[in-house]
């Protein structure tokens, strides 16, 4: 009997339990049933003008100014694409230049006279002189100049720079930009004058060398521009620049043992580089220096163990030196 009864109470416990539960769940039903605020995820918005519902096809026919963005169906990135394109752009706050307060508080004299030593002349206004002279101030910082030149702007570059260059003759930043923007707008001749400019200054100056050997070759004048890159290799006993210039200069003009002697040069410089090894290998299979040849070869595939330039240049050189069956085997191995 006191079993009984101890089953019938936990059995009336579960059983209020269970209403309570209920009585919650339909207590949340109704509240949110009653919030007006409330919409659904198929909720429609309603049209401004009126108070219809709209059909399928006037959502369709919104024009792009309206806020709804339907995302069906499209990739993941196209989705970000919309939000980024959704967002308002936000006005960038024109910043005050720091020239603009420091002119504000110069005399109109001062101020001709900053305009004449950046190389200007003007008839303008008092006010129009001052707003110049910001713009030139601003154009012609050192910041602004590298960033012209980085985005391609080489006429306003070219203005800013000589301006600068008025003012400071022998500040060599000014001078480098002008010389390689010069070079890219393929602008020799300017480009060599530039150079002389920096060379009037600082006599040893490696770049404007080799800025005015490359406009040399550049125009066809390759023995002008072999002079300079032996001036270059003088005064640089480590440039690889030049005397990679200088053996490609006399290999064209197949004088291969002065190649020779500048493909020497650019091993001690760098004697793991594959490419001079390359060009080593060929000049001396040109030279007919076979033996040579093959030691050059194989300290290639030694670096390299699947080159196949060594492998060709060592089944070429042993054919040579009289040695076809070694050689096959290299160029089957090829």
């Amino acid at each position: 009997m006191e079993e009984l009864f101890i089953e019938e109470v936990l059995l009336f416990i579960l059983y209020l339990i269970a209403i309570s539960y209920l009585i919650g769940l339909t207590m949340i039903w109704f509240i949110v049933m009653m919030d007006k605020e409330r919409k659904s995820i198929y909720h429609i918005p309603k049209h401004v003008s009126g108070g219809d519902k709209p059909s399928i096809n006037d959502i369709n026919k919104r024009d792009d100014s309206s806020t709804f963005i339907n995302l069906q169906g499209q990739e993941v990135d196209m989705v970000d694409e919309v939000f980024s394109i959704s967002k308002p752009k936000v006005k960038r706050k024109k910043l005050i230049s720091k020239n603009q307060e420091n002119v504000s508080n110069m005399s109109a004299y001062e101020i001709n006279q900053y305009l004449k030593r950046f190389g200007i002349k003007s008839k303008l206004t008092d006010e129009q002189k001052g707003t110049l002279l910001v713009e030139y101030l601003d154009g012609t910082e050192i910041g602004n100049l590298r960033k012209l030149y980085s985005e391609g702007e080489f006429e306003l570059l070219k203005k800013y720079g000589e301006a600068r260059i008025n003012i400071h003759p022998n500040e060599i930043v000014p001078h480098l930009i002008l010389v390689r923007t010069y070079f890219k707008m393929k602008k020799y001749e300017d480009c060599i004058s530039q150079c002389n400019s920096i060379l009037s200054f600082e006599p040893n100056y490696l770049d404007a060398f080799r800025f005015i050997a490359r406009s040399h070759r550049a125009t066809g004048m390759n023995e002008k521009a072999a002079i300079m890159f032996k001036k270059l290799a003088e005064l640089a006993w480590d440039d690889i620049d030049s005397r990679f210039s200088l053996m490609k200069h006399y290999w064209n003009k197949k004088e291969y043992i002065i190649a020779q002697r500048y493909i020497e040069e650019l091993l001690q410089l760098a004697p793991d580089e594959i490419r001079y090894h390359v060009y080593s290998g060929r000049i001396l299979q040109r030279l007919q220096e076979f033996e040579k040849a093959i030691d050059r070869w194989n300290i290639l595939l030694a670096l390299d163990p699947d080159n196949i330039e060594a492998l060709l240049g060592l089944g070429q050189s042993y054919y040579a030196f009289a040695e076809p069956d070694r050689g096959l085997k290299f160029l089957l191995i090829a």
